[in-house]
């Protein structure tokens, strides 16, 4: 439970915050998944430490967690160079690149007015 708490306290500081990755991280997945994931991956590596009947060992929880952070790291570049190849749209974050939009929102401040509900300010409305 307080390993749980924890992590979810460090998810839910790097929403606020934005320390890792802000700018291409646009839907907070090392938040929510990567930086939990590796405390409870380091936390699995000290308990056997701390416990002498645990039923782990440290050297293949640390295996392990080196193991899963090489391979997300090398398909993570590896999808980042194909993409690379592929044209950048002109406005990568905005929805108006892939999709028709409202007309009543001006274009520019589409990306920054929206909240994650859709509501509009009405200050914002033509």
């Amino acid at each position: 439970m307080v390993i749980g708490t924890i992590a979810g306290a460090l998810s839910t500081w790097g929403f606020v915050f934005s320390p890792f990755f802000g700018d291409v991280d646009t839907c907070g997945i090392m938040n929510l998944h990567g930086m939990p994931g590796v405390l409870g991956g380091l936390v699995s590596v000290v308990v056997p430490f701390l416990y002498a009947d645990a039923p782990s060992v440290a050297w293949k929880q640390a295996a392990g967690l080196g193991a899963t952070l090489v391979i997300a790291i090398a398909t993570g570049a590896i999808c980042g160079l194909m993409l690379k190849m592929l044209d950048t749209p002109r406005m990568a974050f905005s929805d108006e690149t892939f999709w028709e939009t409202a007309e009543d929102i001006p274009k520019d401040m589409q990306s920054e007015s929206l909240k994650s509900d859709g509501y509009v300010p009405a200050s914002h409305v033509q």
